[in-house]
């Protein structure tokens, strides 16, 4: 095996073990980052609500960008029957028969 290969091997394992000390030591597992104060603190709520509206914003705006666009596909769809019926000729509608829609009104 190679020598310089054995070193980072061991290296990364005493690594490892130092980190799993470190994070199960009482006194460092106590400590965050976040909380300076305690768990009265107004700090620790105000980073709660934070990390919630993060968590919450992308999905937002995805979902309203497709509401957005839903809307707009429909509007336009609508505007083009609309332009497609205005463009077609228009045919008499047939109504029940009167003597002013009757051909034989017009003879007499």
């Amino acid at each position: 095996m190679n020598p310089r290969r054995f070193a980072r091997r061991r290296e990364s394992g005493v690594l490892v073990v130092a980190s799993g000390l470190v994070a199960a030591w009482p006194r460092f597992a106590e400590a965050c980052a976040v909380c300076f104060g305690g768990g009265d603190s107004n700090w620790t709520a105000g980073f709660f609500a934070g990390t919630v509206l993060m968590l919450l914003l992308p999905p937002a705006l995805v979902v309203t960008a497709g509401i957005v666009i839903y809307r707009a596909t429909k509007r336009q769809e609508a505007r083009r029957a609309a332009q497609g019926a205005a463009s077609r000729p228009t045919q008499p509608t047939v109504s029940s028969p009167s003597r002013a829609a009757s051909p034989l009104h017009l003879v007499r």
